[in-house]
């Protein structure tokens, strides 16, 4: 069990009371008699069962969790991450991948029905065991340095409504027996806000280890009903950086047999390099295409 390291005896409600207390003492102290009220919001993330992980739309259409080869993960400075729809991605930090993805969405459960903000605790054996890695000596430093690449990284992510800076951890702190404490970004919610998709971890694990086939799992459970899309547009999309088509092609086919043979997902990259994706929406996507059939459609002026 991950416990929460404030103190539990008290609940939420008397933590902030005891902020708002203690707010109006300084501001006493500094000579405000009447001194404004603190106001505070508790912000949580959005219900999902268990079983399953609640990421922004944002995060899985772009390329912030890249596809990086063995080797190649660079430093980067304001790089843009592509993505369509009206949202630009702005990335410094070390390249996060599919596997820095898992890292965060594990720690996006382990927080899930707590406020954001509120720090959770972990040993690093017991973060691996839930993400399905073996607790050896080469893991347990992979997993400290995909929290500090989590932690240390900043996004700026704009859209029409919607305008986030930060970093996805906001705090992570070793204590003297081990153990590590985090929080997210209470900021994040601005990103669910614009819309989120529950990703499913047993689907997920089938495909560890080929962040291909991850990347693709998860833009394209971001879709009700997926469109095609060029081969090239997902090389760029997914953050690949192949130096010819044609062998990030042979390597989405593979990608693509392993989520047919795992998921069940049906597949066709046709003779213009548009890729063809056939799979079952899930039952809040069902009924979203059926709300939509349902809209008159607009009449069209005769020629």
């Amino acid at each position: 069990m991950y416990a929460m390291v404030e103190n539990q005896p008290d609940s939420l409600e008397v933590m902030l009371a005891r902020i708002e207390k203690n707010a109006k003492r300084r501001n006493a102290e500094r000579g405000y008699q009447d001194g404004p009220s603190v106001k505070t919001t508790i912000l949580k993330l959005p219900l999902w069962p268990d079983g399953f992980t609640g990421i922004p739309n944002g995060i899985l259409r772009s390329a912030l969790f890249s596809i990086v080869r063995k080797g190649t993960r660079e430093y980067q400075h304001c790089a843009s991450k592509t993505i369509r729809e009206g949202i630009t991605v702005s990335f410094t930090g070390y390249q996060l991948d599919q596997a820095d993805l898992d890292v965060w969405e594990n720690c996006i459960r382990l927080v899930h029905k707590q406020a954001l903000g509120c720090r959770v605790s972990f040993t690093l054996y017991e973060f691996l065991k839930a993400i399905k890695r073996h607790p050896k000596g080469e893991n347990v430093a992979w997993l400290s340095a995909s929290l500090v690449r989590l932690t240390t990284s900043t996004l700026l992510i704009k859209a029409a409504n919607l305008q986030f800076q930060g970093t996805l951890i906001e705090y992570l702190y070793k204590a003297e027996d081990g153990t590590h404490e985090v929080s997210l970004n209470p900021k994040i919610i601005d990103l669910y806000n614009t819309g989120w998709t529950q990703i499913e971890l047993a689907q997920r694990l089938k495909l560890r280890r080929h962040p291909l086939a991850q990347w693709l799992h998860g833009f394209y459970c971001t879709h009700a009903k997926p469109y095609p899309l060029k081969v090239k547009t997902i090389h760029d999309m997914s953050g690949s950086n192949y130096a010819e088509l044609r062998f990030f092609k042979r390597d989405l086919q593979k990608a693509l047999r392993l989520i047919e043979s795992e998921i069940g997902w049906e597949w066709l990259i046709d003779e213009a390099d548009n890729v063809h994706i056939n799979k079952q929406p899930t039952p809040s996507q069902a009924r979203h295409l059926a709300k939509v059939a349902k809209k008159p459609q607009k009449p069209t002026r005769p020629p």
